[in-house]
């Protein structure tokens, strides 16, 4: 059965990548092809303050629901979204620890990413994650207020 959830892994990557422009963000870094944990402390190397946070539950606080709807926007079947759906979560949510997770997270999480991204720019600052720890550094004076 490890072998169906790692094919499936792969191959769905592929098809995320075809089918989805903004996957992967630039500033997405954990369980991607090509990119490791190194990749990521570099971004951040040297800045003068770093902020880093952990998502708590981050893979069981993602519902069924959540991955039934990034497969419905990207264009499959409602067939295919229910079997696909029921074949990566585990009583519901995303399983911590299967093949499939980290790439279906980081599917759920692309309008997240997106938001950290635009309000770090905003400010000045640099957003990267590593599946669901949240680094953002490169302040060199922490504003006073984050402008949202």
């Amino acid at each position: 059965m490890a072998n169906a959830f790692k094919s499936f892994a792969r191959r769905f990557d592929l098809f995320v990548r075809y089918i989805e422009p903004r996957y992967p963000r630039l500033s997405a870094f954990g369980y991607l092809r090509g990119r490791i944990t190194i990749d990521n402390a570099v971004e951040n190397c040297g800045a003068p303050l770093i902020l880093h946070a952990d998502i708590r539950n981050f893979f069981p606080s993602i519902s069924s629901i959540h991955v039934r709807e990034v497969f419905d926007k990207l264009g499959l079947n409602e067939g295919v979204s229910d079997l696909l759906t029921n074949f990566v979560t585990i009583n519901d949510p995303l399983p911590l620890g299967l093949h499939p997770s980290p790439m279906v997270a980081n599917i759920v999480c692309l309008n997240l990413g997106g938001k950290f991204t635009y309000l770090s720019l905003k400010n000045g600052l640099k957003y990267t994650k590593y599946a669901d720890d949240i680094t953002i550094s490169e302040i060199s004076n922490l504003p006073e207020k984050i402008i949202i």
